[in-house]
This record gives C-alpha cells, sequence and structure tokens, in this order.
C-alpha cells in the first residue's frame, strides 16, 4: 500500500511598516483539532520555495514555503509562530499566514491566520510568540495576558 503524503503550502506576508522584517530564524507549527502537529519546524527558511540563499521574510514581502509530509493532510486550526530574537533589529511585523494543504488529488484545505502585529521584545505586545487557535479560541501569548489570566484565576476562579 502506498504511503499518502500531503504538501503544506504557507504563504506569510511581511508587513510593509517601517523595520517589519527580520533575519531571525522563524519557526513554525501548525496542529489540528486533537493536538498532532504535522508540520512543526525550527527554521522555516530550510523550506522556503525560492532557494537558501534568498532573503526571506522581509518588509512588504510575501514568501511561500512548501512541507511535504508522509502522513495524510489534517486540517490545522492552530498556529504558532515564533523567532529566535536573533540579528541586527529582530523585530517583526506579520500581516497573516495563510495554509494549504494539498493531496495528491488536489486541496484538502486552506486557513488564513490573521496576525497583524508585531513579533518583537522591544515592540508591544513585547513577544516574539504569536498562537491562533481556531481549535477552541485564539490566544495571545504576551506577559499581558499571562497576568491578567492569574489575576482572573484568582479573583473569579476563572481563567
Amino acid at each position: 500500500m502506498a504511503t499518502q503524503t500531503c504538501r503544506y503550502e504557507i504563504d506569510l506576508e511581511t508587513g510593509s511598516r517601517q523595520n517589519a522584517g527580520t533575519k531571525a530564524k522563524v519557526m513554525l507549527k501548525l496542529c489540528d483539532f486533537n493536538g498532532t502537529c504535522p508540520v512543526n519546524v525550527d527554521d522555516l527558511k530550510k523550506y522556503g520555495t525560492r532557494g537558501s540563499n534568498y532573503n526571506y521574510f522581509q518588509q512588504s514581502n510575501t514568501d511561500r514555503f512548501a512541507i511535504e509530509v508522509n502522513d495524510p493532510c489534517v486540517e490545522t486550526c492552530k498556529m504558532i509562530l515564533s523567532h529566535d530574537n536573533n540579528g541586527d533589529d529582530p523585530s517583526w511585523y506579520v500581516e497573516v499566514v495563510q495554509v494549504r494543504a494539498l493531496e495528491p488529488e488536489g486541496e484538502y484545505f486552506s486557513e488564513d491566520f490573521e496576525v497583524h502585529r508585531w513579533l518583537s521584545t522591544t515592540k508591544p505586545p513585547r513577544t516574539v510568540k504569536v498562537v491562533k487557535d481556531r481549535c477552541g479560541g485564539e490566544v495571545m501569548v504576551d506577559a499581558t495576558n499571562s497576568l491578567l489570566a492569574s489575576v482572573l484565576l484568582k479573583r473569579y476562579g476563572i481563567a
């Protein structure tokens, strides 16, 4: 029996704001409703469709990445995008991440994860990680939300 494969194509749009680009190493994780993460890469540039010498994640650019997995496609509903905060001015403004899952027969699904924010330790919300969770809500990972969650938990028993 032949192994079924899936190709995840990711279009990542860097914003047009001044100094929106980054040279930091970018990490991406895509997960499904069961918590399985078919895409879990620690250096997204390695999967760029324009080759390893191309300058990815630059201001006003949309970059495409292609990741092949030896499993059937799954519908991803959670995205974790981050970078290692290295390099000169690693701050990065991300607009949107578009994900398409392609089986040999054609497109399986597509999903847009709207980001519209800085991944930066010096610009609000001062974190280099964003989580977009459509599996059961949306979570922005930063110090403000962590503090708010702890206050709500203590005061009302919720978070």
